[in-house]
């Protein structure tokens, strides 16, 4: 593929930030899974540790991407993304699995999921190659979301949570998103991505009854 010097260095360091999402979500998915396992639900503690396998995978291949693109000096970082880190954990350590899927497979999930399909198109324009590892990092993403969407409102009732508290937690996490969006402004705008789009189309990845308006 045949890029700018400044287009490879923006594309690298989003592939540096795609990668740090994907270890969040590895870290997440391996708690989610040993908070499942405690729980007996053995179904949801399999699929929870086979996505967090998966994620690794995606982190690993990202990080190549970076070392390729920019010989790995393309370290990019995000101050909201810290803050989203950091309520996830929170989460987490509380033992809100609800609240955890509605972060990590829900929203976390289609950030990287609209993004990847963006810069998979414009790869596919550029004859990027790796096309079959491409494809199978937006098919696992994919699936990992639609775990998500599926499971939550069943875990939302084994969990006792009612549906205000979660449409308000589903705005906050959209809300940090959308900072994280603005904040990355410069690197989007450089490789030509909208991303009014992105903010639009995230925000129609919730379910519907999560959503603020539905309150």
């Amino acid at each position: 593929m045949h890029l700018l010097p400044s287009r490879s260095l923006q594309l690298s360091r989003l592939f540096s930030l795609l990668s740090q999402g994907e270890r969040l979500a590895h870290r997440c998915a391996a708690q989610q899974s040993r908070l499942m396992t405690a729980e007996g639900n053995t179904a949801y503690a399999k699929f929870f540790k086979q996505q967090s396998r998966q994620e690794l995978f995606h982190a690993r291949v990202f990080d190549s991407t970076v070392l390729w693109l920019a010989n790995g000096k393309a370290a990019a970082q995000c101050k909201h993304f810290n803050t989203y880190t950091k309520n996830i954990d929170r989460a987490l350590d509380q033992g809100a699995l609800a609240e955890s899927v509605l972060a990590t497979q829900v929203i976390l999930e289609s950030i990287g999921k609209l993004v990847l399909e963006g810069i998979d198109v414009r790869m596919e324009r550029q004859s990027f190659g790796l096309k079959r590892i491409r494809a199978t990092i937006l098919a696992q993403e994919a699936k990992h979301h639609e775990f998500g969407q599926s499971e939550l409102l069943t875990l939302m009732r084994n969990t006792n949570i009612s549906i205000t508290t979660m449409q308000h937690l589903s705005q906050h996490y959209l809300d940090l998103a959308n900072k994280m969006f603005d904040e990355l402004a410069p690197i989007f705008d450089d490789l030509g991505a909208d991303i009014d789009s992105y903010k639009k189309r995230l925000g129609n990845e919730v379910p519907i009854a999560l959503r603020a308006n539905c309150a």
